[in-house]
């Protein structure tokens, strides 16, 4: 036991060194916070220096000329929260950094959809109406016509069925029989 604890502490004094490969000649470190940026550049031919720097967009650029004039290229950065886009904004070219932003809105609408379509689905099937048995897709013509005539009040399974066009391969008879679930007025509030 006490040889064990010798090695260690010897070991710990020792303070051994591991080295690596150098895979990059000149790369940055940037540590972000909310107000302040603190970067590290080191490289071959160029003294490792740690400079700290704003983060308004005039710091930013003073931070972006420095790493030029070093002919810094690879930038690896550590942040919380979002403070790292005021860093990675200045990367790519504004067209690009203006489509990234419509790619992510639109992909964030486009799930806002499908959890709204799932959200009715589940309100239909806990009223046991089962129209998604019946028809091929339920943001499709006829399911969309019924849904909405149901949450505007309608409930005449007869009338409903007058939205199936010909196209169907469901029966009129099946796809009044999928209708004939217990629709509340909760059911009808929810979607609306």
């Amino acid at each position: 036991m006490q040889v064990y604890i010798f090695v260690q502490i010897t070991r710990i004094m020792k303070k051994e060194q591991v080295k690596f490969e150098q895979v990059i000649d000149r790369g940055c470190g940037i540590d972000v916070h909310e107000s302040l940026l603190t970067a590290t550049i080191r490289g071959t031919g160029i003294v490792e220096s740690t400079r700290e720097f704003g983060a308004f967009t005039k710091d930013i650029e003073e931070l972006r000329d420095w790493l030029k004039e070093n002919a810094i290229t690879h930038i690896a950065m550590e942040s919380t929260s979002v403070y790292w886009k005021l860093v990675f904004n200045f990367i790519p070219p504004k067209p690009i950094r203006d489509l990234r932003d419509l790619t992510r809105y639109k992909r964030k609408i486009v799930d806002q959809i499908a959890s709204e379509k799932n959200r009715i689905q589940k309100i239909l099937e806990d009223a046991n109406i089962k129209l998604s048995s019946v028809v091929s897709n339920m943001s499709g013509a006829v399911a969309t016509r019924i849904i909405d005539a149901m949450i505007q009040g309608e409930t005449d399974i007869n009338k409903l069925v007058k939205f199936r066009h010909g196209k169907m391969k469901a029966s009129e008879e099946e796809l009044a029989y999928s209708l004939g679930g217990k629709l509340t007025s909760h059911h009808i509030f929810m979607p609306a």
